[in-house]
């Protein structure tokens, strides 16, 4: 039976000055999903540990240790890491050799009645940044999860009108022109319409629809957007008023997924490449 990698608790991410991205987290004391078998056999047990939601687009530096209420300081394997990924590693342990307890098999069962877990912190260091896309030009927006295009449903002029993602096709409704909006922010204008990226009725909650408006002479902080880079030629689009990012809902690949404002989660459904018109 292949295991399942696990998901960890408490991920925390934060950024050093230079960009470099630190992420640390853990597996649930007493509940961590040990394995038998692979290459410790009979000998330990194992854990495959999940890190995707960290959203590192290398392998970064693993640094772990095992942590528990007893004999944790007894075994083997507690610092090494295998299988190392951009979404996980592996971790394998044994007894000490001639530790006391050495003559107790390890299992999924005793790690647990010890409560031994995982406490793990991983470093990438920064990639160059992307530069940012000049303003004044036209441009398509990829996502880079499903390949698709930001795009107003229908090639609508109307206000209000939905925006998704589609397949390429050339259309005014997919053009864009980044224009500087003071501040690091920018107004996205379509083509067809000659309106605006905008999170409707300005709200911040999670799941926002994302439509077309018009610009208008308020202050548009629901209509102008922060350009955070993301690596590999992409950014995250942050909304001013909400601080979330501009994401297709459920990681859709599907032509028509609506587009939503969600919190920054480093997901590739949150990511967008300009491409020049």
């Amino acid at each position: 039976m292949v295991a399942t990698p696990i998901k960890t608790q408490n991920l925390t991410v934060t950024y050093g000055t230079d960009g470099t991205k630190i992420v640390s987290g853990k597996t649930t004391p007493g509940a961590t999903d040990w394995k038998t078998g692979g290459n410790v056999a009979s000998d330990g047990v194992y854990v495959l540990i999940d890190t995707s939601a960290a959203g590192f687009t290398t392998v970064p530096t693993y640094v772990i240790t095992v942590g528990g209420k007893n004999h944790h300081w007894g075994i083997s394997g507690s610092s090494s890491i295998y299988n190392a990924t951009a979404t996980g590693f592996e971790v394998e342990i044994r007894w000490e050799q001639g530790y006391s307890q050495s003559g107790t098999a390890v299992t999924p069962a005793v790690a647990n009645q010890y409560e031994w877990h995982i406490n793990w912190i991983a470093i990438e260091p920064s990639s160059p940044k992307t530069p940012l896309p000049a303003a004044g030009k036209y441009y398509y927006l990829a996502n880079k999860n499903s390949g698709k295009y930001l795009d107003v449903a229908s090639s609508s002029t109307a206000d209000g009108a939905n925006v998704q993602q589609w397949t390429l096709n050339k259309s005014g409704a997919q053009q864009w022109l980044l224009e500087d909006a003071g501040n690091g922010y920018y107004f996205l204008v379509n083509k067809t319409s000659s309106k605006v990226l905008n999170v409707g009725g300005s709200s911040s909650a999670d799941g926002a629809n994302v439509v077309q408006w018009p610009k208008g002479n308020d202050d548009n902080t629901n209509s102008k957007w922060k350009l955070e880079d993301a690596g590999d030629g992409y950014f995250y689009l942050i909304a001013k008023h909400s601080s979330k990012a501009l994401d297709v809902a459920n990681a859709s690949t599907a032509d028509a997924a609506n587009v939503q404002q969600y919190s920054k989660n480093f997901t590739n459904a949150q990511k967008w490449k300009f491409e020049a018109v």
